[in-house]
């Protein structure tokens, strides 16, 4: 599906500020509809499908009311990639006022021309160490789910994760009340079909950022310019000759989300 443009006034400053290309690739910007809500405040759903219900015109047309730009991947995601980018910007200017301190204390680098810096090789490892730390991190913040009763977060500690694996077993035994917990929340009954829900975005979850950061990696490795290793960071889309086969099945099916999902 080709992507849909819209025309904006405001600037690119003025909608997301100093975010970075990977975090800005994390929102949406799509046209909003007035919504009905329950008695209660809370969004009214389909008892079936359990879709959001908004209100229509005489022709039965949902009542535009213009257009938001919102994340479409979890915040906390979003936010760690940015400042991700951010400590890998600092990182450069730290090595440039490194390199500056270096020449002029010892004047050869300033009258001679010649400059002191890491090997292109101390600069991977430092790369490799924080893509490493960047993807057990957000792994770790974990997912937010829809599930029957709503939205709820849950983090994917190597703990978490044990412990929900393990309640597969439960599921296949038959269990259909299971108990667990959202952060933050004491442990509550969830239907046996919330959990399976929750377990196949927590697989995924992990599975895929492990294979993005194997992929990011292997660029890393593949670098032959320090300024090639700048900008690289977790979250930069990385190149195709790069991607293993396992990531371009991942990002295929992100895109067939994304889109039917618009």
């Amino acid at each position: 599906m080709e992507p849909i443009e819209f025309e904006v006034t405001s600037t690119r400053e003025e909608m997301f500020g100093n975010l970075c290309d990977a975090v800005i690739r994390g929102y949406k910007y799509e046209p909003v509809y007035e919504m009905l809500f329950n008695e209660d405040g809370s969004n009214a759903r389909d008892e079936i499908t359990h879709e959001l219900l908004y209100k229509v015109d005489e022709n039965g047309e949902k009542i535009f009311q213009g257009y938001a730009c919102y994340p479409f991947v979890d915040y906390h995601t979003l936010m760690l990639i940015q400042k991700q980018y951010e400590d890998s910007q600092r990182q450069a200017q730290t090595f440039d006022s490194q390199i500056s301190h270096l020449s002029k204390m010892s004047g050869i680098g300033v009258e001679a021309g010649i400059t002191i810096q890491p090997t292109l090789e101390e600069l991977k490892k430092a790369k490799r160490a924080e893509v490493n730390a960047a993807c057990g991190q957000i792994i770790c913040n974990g997912i937010t789910v829809e599930l029957s009763i709503g939205f709820e977060h849950f983090s994917l500690s190597q703990t978490d994760q044990l412990n929900l694996f393990g309640l597969q077993a439960q599921i296949a035994s038959g269990v259909t009340q299971i108990i667990y917990h959202a952060d933050g929340q004491p442990c509550r009954f969830y239907p046996a079909s919330d959990i399976t829900l929750l377990i196949e975005k927590a697989m995924f979850h992990a599975s895929y950022h492990t294979t993005y950061a194997n992929s990011l990696r292997s660029w890393i490795d593949g670098a032959e310019m320090n300024s090639e290793l700048e900008t690289i960071y977790y979250g930069v889309d990385v190149p195709e000759e790069y991607q293993s086969e396992v990531l371009k099945a991942y990002l295929a099916q992100i895109t067939a989300i994304t889109d039917g999902a618009e």
